[in-house]
């Protein structure tokens, strides 16, 4: 399947409706979600995107659904959202939805990886997580396409992967059975605040009453919550994920091929036979002025991520924050770009 652009035909185009109860802001998997389950509880819910659903980020991102290696404070959502997945599919009645377990596996290659898996493997204990540590004698018994001198491993085995490009228009879908009104090619401009209240949404298509707003815009968010008013400091990075065409599986396993991350390298296996490929690490920064409002604020970030971002100049026409980018009102139509911003 290609990649969502605007290219592809718009497929919500629901009458926008005088008022609801949410307007969720943004068609990625954020908002989507949070539209389906919003719905599910009986909120009467109102879906605006700019673009495309799944149209940018969301259509492109690794498509790994992990445990493994998250935040202290960010796991015991993470574990919630592995269980969610897992039956997504037979909930909603959509199969692109499908939930894949083939675990996540890190190869360590030096012993500072492996101490680092060490202290994230106590982590997972703390959380009955089902994660392991591998000897190099356990990882080449269990994996032994896997080539190359490690020094141990760590697994998962309850992750999994999704298909993003199918996965998140599938679950617009069934948030639109659901009762959720979905609008493409629908950018919100700003909000209608009355006596310091929300009060409504202004659209390119017209206003909409409602008294909450779910902002699930992605690297654009920054920018819509400057044109309504509030500060929200965010600063993009662009990383870049490749795909091959239909491949041999490389390290079959009979759970499936997992997820697989090492130093500078990451991999995983695609439904469609490919495969998807990242450097794991590697990040791109352009220079805007939210990176100069907002520097002091990533500082200690970028201080531990040094070795990993390149800052750059002139972001690519229709980039979130690029330079001459139209501000507060002058966001009639804003740029529909197909940007990954990961």
């Amino acid at each position: 399947m290609p990649p969502i652009t605007e290219e592809v035909p718009v497929r919500f185009s629901d009458p926008l409706p005088p008022s609801v109860d949410v307007v969720v802001i943004g068609g990625g998997v954020a908002g989507t979600a949070s539209a389906y389950f919003l719905a599910e509880r009986g909120q009467k819910v109102l879906l605006c995107e700019k673009g495309r659903v799944a149209g940018e980020q969301s259509s492109r991102n690794w498509g790994w659904i992990r445990q493994q290696g998250r935040d202290h404070a960010e796991l015991p959502i993470m574990m919630e959202s592995n269980r969610i997945w897992q039956g997504l599919a037979e909930k909603t009645g959509e199969s692109d939805l499908a939930f894949t377990q083939g675990g996540c596996l890190y190869l360590a290659a030096t012993p500072a990886d492996m101490r680092k898996y060490e202290r994230w493997y106590d982590h997972a204990k703390q959380h009955q997580l089902d994660t392991e540590l591998l000897t190099p004698e356990q990882l080449q018994q269990r994996y032994p396409g896997i080539a190359g001198k490690w020094i141990g491993a760590m697994v998962t085995p309850s992750d999994g992967r999704g298909e993003p490009f199918v996965a998140i228009p599938a679950l617009a879908r069934a948030a639109q059975r659901a009762g959720v009104s979905i609008v493409e090619e629908c950018a919100a401009r700003t909000l209608d605040v009355q006596d310091g209240r929300v009060a409504g949404v202004f659209t390119e298509k017209g206003r909409v009453a409602c008294d909450r707003v779910v902002l699930a815009g992605g690297a654009w968010s920054t920018h819509f919550a400057t044109n309504a008013g509030f500060d929200l400091p965010q600063l993009a990075v662009r990383c870049t994920v490749a795909r091959t065409e239909t491949a041999d599986e490389l390290i079959p396993h009979q759970n499936g091929t997992p997820n697989i991350k090492t130093p500078g390298f990451s991999i995983r296996r695609r439904t469609d036979g490919g495969y998807t490929l990242a450097t794991g690490s590697y990040a791109e920064h352009f220079l805007s002025l939210k990176s100069l409002k907002y520097f002091t604020k990533f500082l200690n970030i970028m201080r531990l991520t040094a070795s990993d971002i390149r800052l750059r100049l002139g972001a690519p026409k229709g980039y979130p924050g690029a330079w001459g980018t139209p501000r507060a009102g002058a966001q009639t139509r804003r740029a529909r770009s197909s940007v990954c911003a990961c």
